[in-house]
């Protein structure tokens, strides 16, 4: 792998809402000698979208390492994220797993979903939706709105935010940026 920059300094701690419990998440701190663990987590998130590339097997490992790579220098370097945080579950053997991550970033106005992502054995089960609400509850009782950015590609993570009241806001190509606005006083979250 290469050499790649730390983690820098935490500026929250990771909440625990009493939500996750049933669903047995927590959050902790990211940590460098999880990098080579994220590195796996980018690259299965990945698998899909390269399946179709006719390239080596070798070739398709080094071009996910220099891609993950490039994302942590400019989401550690360029200061897109202050909060990062792995993902964790408790197995039925009472065994907390790292799943996911998630990293966020606050501004005065609007909380960043910098990055979310669980394993593909995680998805699909409420969890990320789980993560998310906790989010927007926070960002609502702060009176901020939340925004994000999806592949095109990425339909189920695009129907996730759709239902979780993310509007698209502009198509920048490859991505769009969406947004969540905070509800009006009184209005329940999705």
């Amino acid at each position: 792998m290469q050499q790649l920059p730390p983690f820098p300094g935490s500026r929250q701690a990771p909440p625990q809402p009493a939500a996750w419990v049933v669903h047995g998440l927590s959050l902790r701190h990211a940590c460098d000698e999880d990098l080579p663990w994220l590195q796996i987590l980018y690259s299965q998130s990945r698998e899909a979208e390269l399946a179709p590339v006719p390239w080596p097997p070798a070739v398709k490992a080094a071009f996910l390492e220099s891609q993950f790579a490039l994302q942590h220098r400019h989401f550690v370097q360029g200061g897109t994220s202050d909060a990062w945080w792995i993902v964790c579950q408790k197995n039925a053997d009472g065994m907390v797993q790292a799943i996911g991550r998630l990293y966020l970033a606050q501004g005065a106005h609007t909380v960043t979903v910098v990055d979310i992502c669980l394993l593909g054995a995680y998805q699909s089960q409420g969890l990320g939706s789980a993560l998310l609400r906790h989010v927007l509850a926070d960002a609502a009782q702060a009176g901020k709105a939340v925004s994000l950015h999806v592949a095109h590609g990425n339909t189920g993570a695009l129907q996730l935010y759709q239902r979780l009241g993310f509007s698209v806001q502009e198509d920048m190509g490859s991505h769009l940026r969406m947004q969540w606005l905070r509800p009006a006083a009184g209005a329940a979250l999705r």
